[in-house]
């Protein structure tokens, strides 16, 4: 049993990558006496653009393509987990990633924690 980001049990599932390819399983991660009460954590990467940065109608523009469904897809077949969960319920990914259905599980009760540098423009 372990405890890991959902695309990291993908290749540990995969026989030919893993010797234990096969033999493995996907679930929320439980609660004390039921499953609402879990309280997985979700974490990633961000995106940021600084407030004195130049060009930063470019990099909006970058943010908004690397956040896209076309490339949040293909980040999932990068083995990474999208932070979109409507990405997570997509019938194409559900037939690829067997983990997918668990993670978008997951979302419904997750903390996201997150270090955030430099301050908030309003």
């Amino acid at each position: 049993m372990t405890v890991t980001l959902a695309p990291y049990g993908e290749a540990m599932n995969n026989p030919a990558v893993s010797k234990t390819g096969g033999n493995w399983a996907f679930s929320v991660m439980p609660g004390k006496d039921d499953v609402k009460q879990n309280a997985t954590y979700l974490v990633g990467w961000m995106l940021g653009v600084p407030e004195k940065a130049k060009n930063t109608d470019w990099s909006f523009e970058f943010i908004q393509m690397a956040t896209s469904k076309q490339w949040m897809m293909r980040s999932i077949d990068l083995g990474n987990a999208p932070p979109r969960a409507s990405l997570l319920q997509d019938p194409n990914v559900l037939a690829k990633h067997p983990w997918a259905p668990v993670a978008g599980e997951a979302f419904k009760t997750a903390g996201i924690f997150a270090i955030r540098s430099g301050r908030r423009r309003s």
